[in-house]
């Protein structure tokens, strides 16, 4: 019997299983070998970074809203001084430590530190944020965006609103204003100074003007911050009006319904 009569006595379903099995021989047959070259190439980048050395450091600093509390030259000063890392094998980089050194640096939120098979050491760094500057008996801190505090920096001074108060955590209370305040330009313009005391009752200095604003706890501000604001802005146009932002010391928002003024 010929070949062709073999194959034309064949079933369908036998034909369609030997041209699978065909296929899937020419598949493996072709995926193989990329497997083999992918492993080589692994096992040459490996090998690549046992001979390289690293010869430059890439900082990048991200000034978050024009904050300058550090930059890519005490960056890089810092990592060169503690570590060694200029002629350093590429495999060989202290990474965890690098890190561990960027992330002790107070004023440094997050820290990446990315090596490259050309020999560059790739470093990003993004700052705390903060938020005011709290003076306390035991000193003066920055309140960072996230509730932590940082140290003052000789480097550069943050135009943040000040807030006097007992503690740090005293100084929490003032949160929702200081929100309002990063939202609202007219706010940030106009309030200089807020104050917190040991009953967590908050005050607010603005630049207008020689008084005092006392809004009370902060327990009422989730229903009454927007409502006290906006007394405030109509106090204010009312004595523009008079043209006399001398008359009053104090203005107490803190009850309901109620704008005292005290001369």
């Amino acid at each position: 019997m010929s070949t062709s009569s073999k194959h034309s006595n064949s079933s369908p379903s036998e034909q369609k299983k030997k041209f699978w099995k065909r296929r899937a021989f020419r598949e493996a047959a072709r995926t193989v070998p990329l497997i083999s070259l992918a492993v080589l190439a692994a096992g040459a980048a490996n090998v690549h970074a046992d001979k390289i050395c690293c010869d430059r450091m890439k900082v990048e600093v991200e000034h978050v809203e024009g904050m300058y509390f550090t930059d890519a030259n005490q960056i890089q000063t810092l990592l060169l001084t503690r570590h060694d890392v200029v002629g350093t094998p590429m495999s060989e980089l202290p990474l965890n430590a690098l890190h561990q050194t960027l992330m002790g640096q107070p004023s440094v939120a997050r820290a990446q530190v990315v090596p490259h098979l050309s020999g560059t050491l790739e470093i990003k760094i993004e700052q705390h944020r903060p938020i005011a500057r709290l003076v306390m008996p035991e000193g003066s801190f920055y309140l960072e965006s996230k509730g932590g505090t940082m140290p003052l920096s000789s480097n550069y001074s943050a135009p943040v609103p000040v807030i006097h108060c007992p503690s740090a955590d005293a100084a929490m209370q003032a949160l929702p204003l200081l929100n309002r305040m990063r939202v609202d330009p007219f706010w940030d313009a106009m309030i200089d100074q807020i104050s917190v005391n040991e009953k967590g009752e908050v005050a607010l200095i603005p630049r207008v003007g020689q008084l005092t604003i006392q809004l009370g706890h902060p327990s009422q501000f989730n229903r009454r911050l927007d409502q006290q604001l906006s007394d405030i802005q109509k106090f204010y146009r009312a004595q523009i009006a008079t043209g006399d932002l001398r008359k009053y010391k104090q203005l107490d928002l803190s009850f309901a319904g109620q704008v005292v003024a005290r001369k």
